[in-house]
């Protein structure tokens, strides 16, 4: 597909998406796999920002530790006051307990959010993992689990949350790992290809020379 062909595409995805939350399901996942640089990224921020969803994009060729995904250990504390139960961080310990709590002596280790997960319950918006089959063995891995249950770790996606990836074409001049069919089964993939004429539409628009157009 061009560009104006994934464009319309992605649009009715989002209403086809909307139409299985509303029937409590969830939705799948969609890939956009193209060669790098013409505008993969930008066409689904723009569409998906101009249809009102929240973007957020996390690429995860660049993510090394699995704490970005998973997030980071921290040791909660049990505290009671009567029938009420609560587990905080060492660092509110003291607070609770000047109101009242009591330390049960109970520890235990949980998981700090990533501050990219979204939390408003209400909200619909799109997790981007871009450049995904250009990521470690490891985030791959953990791409197909956030995929299939919509959570990762500690946390999980809103009901209104809808997933999309982008990746490069594996076989040709680009650094990537090849999926297998266990992978590929996870998800739609859409083939985007760039066009000159797409791109001369774009540039005359912006008010580009028209002699680096032509």
């Amino acid at each position: 597909m061009n560009a104006k062909l994934v464009e319309r595409f992605l649009k009715q995805f989002l209403v086809n998406s909307e139409k299985a939350i509303d029937l409590g399901k969830n939705p799948a996942a969609l890939c956009v796999e193209g060669p790098a640089g013409i505008g993969k990224t930008s066409i689904v921020k723009q569409v998906v920002n101009s249809a009102g969803y929240q973007f957020v994009r996390l690429n995860l060729g660049e993510l090394e530790d699995l704490g970005s995904l998973v997030g980071y250990p921290v040791a909660s504390y049990q505290v009671v006051k009567g029938s009420e139960e609560q587990w905080v961080p060492k660092e509110l310990l003291e607070t609770f307990i000047k109101t009242d709590f009591r330390y049960t002596g109970e520890t235990r280790m949980t998981f700090a959010n990533p501050s990219w997960v979204p939390n408003d319950l209400g909200s619909k918006g799109v997790l981007f993992l871009d450049d995904f089959n250009r990521a470690l063995p490891l985030f791959m891995q953990a791409t197909m689990t956030l995929i299939d249950e919509r959570s990762y770790g500690g946390w999980k996606l809103p009901d209104g949350w809808i997933l999309f990836l982008s990746s490069n074409p594996d076989g040709r001049e680009y650094s990537v790992s090849s999926l297998d069919a266990a992978q590929r089964t996870r998800f739609l993939k859409i083939d985007m290809d760039g066009s000159v004429q797409d791109w001369a539409a774009w540039a005359e628009k912006a008010g580009m020379d028209n002699r680096v157009i032509n």
